[in-house]
């Protein structure tokens, strides 16, 4: 189904975009030095939480467009 392809495409893209953003600007805590020497707590809560916000946003928006995005 093309809709369960473009979700899955957006919470990817906003995963990364949200872990680097929280990564560099509030990482402090070192997470998995082994695998990568940069990556920290902060990142991986960003990566988990800036997509679901964004889902959040959009399931509101669908809301009040009864379900239409356009």
């Amino acid at each position: 189904d093309k809709k369960i392809t473009l979700i899955l495409i957006h919470f990817s893209v906003w995963s990364d975009v949200g872990g680097i953003f929280a990564g560099r600007f509030f990482g402090k805590d070192s997470f998995a030095k082994s695998i990568s020497p940069s990556k920290t707590m902060q990142g991986i809560y960003g990566a988990v939480g800036l997509p679901v916000i964004v889902s959040i946003v959009f399931w509101f928006i669908g809301q009040e467009g009864n379900g239409q995005y356009t």
